[in-house]
């Protein structure tokens, strides 16, 4: 356990100290190549020890359309040992989908999309690393990369595809409707057709059966006639393996053979083969509508369970929607936030680019009007060459007024000299004093929370088997949150020591240089003096300092 603790507290000591020696990222100038977006790239320009031997590079992507569009990006860093580094950004490097107007990637950390590589030593040669001299601590300044570039590989519009998937799809319900709607046609008609063909054999059933009376009739067979005032013929029923049909004539039973011919038949005969014609006649009109209504019932309820279906259907859309847009406008939140962050270090920067041209301007206008001026040592120009050194980007105000001083010896030089060196021990002392400060406040935290969690590890039990109970919590939190703060304030208390490094150093010793460094010449001239009315003649000391 105590091994494991260790372990613990050198990570953690390891990584804050990385984390304090990492350097800022900077912007670097590169072409858009796709007006759909806009790209920026970033790296660690230099890097310390303290920064573990690493130096980082990033990419920021901004979607400037109104569409969600897949975007797939190489992008890398040249190397001073001649090697190059590519990166493909997304996740499995397969691209990135980008939001309207969203920005990917981050200036710091990570965010888990591969917007960031971090180069290790072993990337180049230590003997290749560019020397970039020393930072305000004293700590040797490097870098391994020479430059960064990107290549936009293809960009997807999504929206646009799912506008297109859309559009067919409605297509595609259309023609369906279309041809449901013809099939549905057809169906009709061929019931129609069904049904007038039945209507056609009906009728042609009732013509057989009044031909069939006509032929039968006494006036044809001289039998008894079949019609009568108020009996017809009723239908065929099969009796004896033979059809045959009943009516009555004057009120007398007669029976019909296949035949034709017509016989008289017992009121008995008459009565089992009429209830047996009714029974087994062709459906009436009436069983016909009862039918229809029995199919029209059933497609009513065929049709409700499908609307009922179809309106939970809809709920369940309705609310998946109302769950999207909650989860979306949680996302909005985070993803506007994210974009005015972004945004506003983008304005920072764009502010900053400006006023480095105004500052280059004035300068470039101030070297036009002062700078012969100053090279014959005229102290108003030297002092007005010394504020042109300060605002331009590649000014180096020290190293002028130095040659100034040493030049001409002029005073404006030597007092500009004094305010910059007076101005490094001033701040790295405030720093200094901070980071004391800092420790203080940390180690007390540290030790504060400590001893709190232990002493509320020790108010409760022991947890039995494998379970973990409160006093293993308030034991890690005692270790792990109290070690953290600790380890931060011993960070800072080694930051505090160390402020006073190198540059500091220097510029103590420049500035007592300048203090102590008093020039004396003297020198003898014949002079003639005055004295009581007398002219004499002798030596003047000159001293000049």
């Amino acid at each position: 356990m105590k091994t494991v603790k260790l372990l613990l507290a050198a990570f953690l000591l390891l990584q804050t100290i990385n984390l304090s020696g990492q350097k800022y990222m900077v912007d670097i100038p590169v072409s858009q190549q796709d007006p759909r977006v806009h790209v920026t790239l970033m790296y660690q320009e230099k890097n310390s020890a303290f920064g573990a031997m690493t130096q980082d590079y990033r990419i920021l992507v901004k979607n400037n359309t109104a569409d969600k569009l897949k975007v797939y990006i190489e992008y890398g860093a040249q190397l001073v040992c001649g090697s190059e580094k590519t990166h493909q950004l997304g996740p499995l490097g397969d691209g990135i989908t980008i939001e309207p107007s969203q920005t990917v990637g981050k200036p710091y950390a990570t965010d888990g999309i591969g917007s960031a590589v971090r180069l290790t030593e072993s990337s180049c040669p230590k003997d290749t690393w560019r020397s970039m001299g020393k930072d305000a601590s004293g700590s040797l300044l490097y870098s391994m990369i020479s430059s960064v570039s990107y290549r936009i590989v293809n960009i997807e519009n999504i929206s646009e595809k799912d506008r297109a998937a859309a559009v067919s799809k409605r297509q595609k319900q259309e023609d369906e409707l279309k041809r449901k709607k013809q099939d549905d046609e057809l169906k009709q008609k061929k019931a129609s057709e069904e049904k007038a063909k039945q209507e056609a054999d009906k009728n042609s059933r009732f013509s057989q059966s009044a031909n069939d009376k006509r032929q039968n009739s006494p006036a044809a067979t001289g039998s008894p006639s079949a019609k009568s005032s108020s009996h017809e013929l009723s239908e065929k029923v099969k009796v004896n393996g033979e059809y045959v049909q009943v009516f009555r004539q004057n009120g007398i039973p007669y029976i019909k053979r296949p035949d034709g011919s017509i016989h008289q038949t017992t009121e008995t005969a008459y009565t089992q083969i009429s209830h047996s014609a009714r029974n087994n006649a062709a459906p009436s009109d009436q069983q016909e509508n009862r039918q229809a209504a029995a199919e029209q019932l059933k497609r009513k309820e065929t049709e409700n369970v499908l609307a009922k279906l179809e309106r939970e259907r809809m709920q369940q859309e309705a609310a998946n929607k109302q769950v999207e847009a909650a989860v979306s406008g949680v996302t909005d939140l985070f993803t506007q936030a994210i974009m005015q962050d972004a945004q506003e270090k983008e304005r920072r920067y764009e502010r900053e680019q400006l006023r480095r041209q105004q500052n280059d301007s004035e300068a470039y206008k101030i070297v036009n009007q002062y700078e012969k001026r100053a090279e014959r040592g005229d102290e108003q120009a030297i002092e007005q060459m010394i504020k042109a050194q300060y605002l331009m980007s590649s000014g180096n105000p020290v190293e002028y007024m130095k040659s100034k001083r040493q030049t001409f010896g002029s005073q404006t030089a030597t007092d500009g000299l004094i305010n910059h060196y007076q101005r490094i021990i001033t701040a790295t002392d405030n720093e200094r004093s901070g980071n004391f400060l800092s420790s203080v406040l940390y180690l007390a935290g540290g030790a504060g929370a400590y001893f709190l969690l232990n002493s509320l590890s020790a108010d409760e039990k022991e947890s039995e088997g494998t379970e973990i109970g409160m006093k293993e919590v308030y034991q890690a939190g005692a270790y792990g949150f109290g070690g953290t703060l600790g380890l931060v304030g011993v960070v800072s208390l080694v930051r505090g020591l160390s402020a006073r490094g190198s540059s500091y150093r220097a510029a103590v010793k420049e500035l007592n240089s300048i203090r102590n460094n008093t020039d004396v010449a003297f020198d003898f001239t014949p002079t003639m003096f005055k004295h009581d009315n007398r002219n004499t003649f002798g030596l003047a000391l000159k001293l000049k300092f």
